[in-house]
């Protein structure tokens, strides 16, 4: 079963760690409070994923899309779905 995710691409804001502009901002539900009653922000930072293997697939989305659109909607999903799961060690919801 998908997790409800909620993603920021126009207004990210910024890396909380280096505070450079992010390429995205997610929002998922947070597997270690009962229900996902809380949530977990993630932010992907081109300098501070630079040389993070499991964002390289988002990064070089957003180097070669300028806006998602239905025609690479699949495949940012995609890489979405790998990222939150492999990055951000989040356990899959139950």
């Amino acid at each position: 079963m998908g997790r409800p995710v909620e993603i920021d691409t126009r207004s990210p804001g910024r890396c909380h760690r280096c505070s450079s502009p992010a390429l995205l901002r997610i929002e998922v539900p947070d597997p270690d409070w009962p229900g996902g009653a809380a949530r977990r922000v993630l932010v992907l930072c081109p300098l501070c994923h630079d040389h993070d293997p499991h964002s390289d697939g988002l990064r070089a989305f957003f180097a070669l899309h300028s806006t998602l659109t239905v025609d690479n909607a699949d495949e940012f999903g995609a890489l979405i779905d790998q990222w939150i799961t492999q990055d951000s060690n989040l356990r899959p919801m139950e």
